[in-house]
């Protein structure tokens, strides 16, 4: 399905990969929607942290593009988590490197 296609098509309910304000990829939730924004809750995190997103926003992706495997709740506790920096997706402009892993 073409990019724009899938954008349109995303309703509440649906998961996404998204990538937050410190330019890290989470699973997220859509859990409010506009004809031209959606409201993203990030797996695990207080809704203090959802967001209204443009539905074409380079920041949000298909489910399981960035964030491979279980949920990063499910997976670790926050507290566990560590950044690091890998060489990144040269083909994407956003991926600097940035990544957030169990250790």
């Amino acid at each position: 399905m073409m990019d724009a296609e899938w954008r349109k098509r995303l309703h509440v309910g649906d998961w996404i990969d998204a990538l937050d304000l410190g330019y890290r990829w989470y699973p997220a939730l859509i859990v409010k929607e506009t004809p031209n924004q959606i409201k993203i809750s990030y797996d695990g995190w207080s809704d203090q942290y959802d967001e209204w997103m443009a539905r074409f926003s380079p920041r949000i992706t298909l489910f399981g593009s960035h964030m491979k495997g279980s949920s990063v709740r499910e997976t670790v506790e926050k507290d566990e988590l560590h950044d690091v920096t890998d060489d990144g997706d040269p083909s994407n402009p956003l991926d600097n490197g940035n990544q957030r892993f169990a250790v």
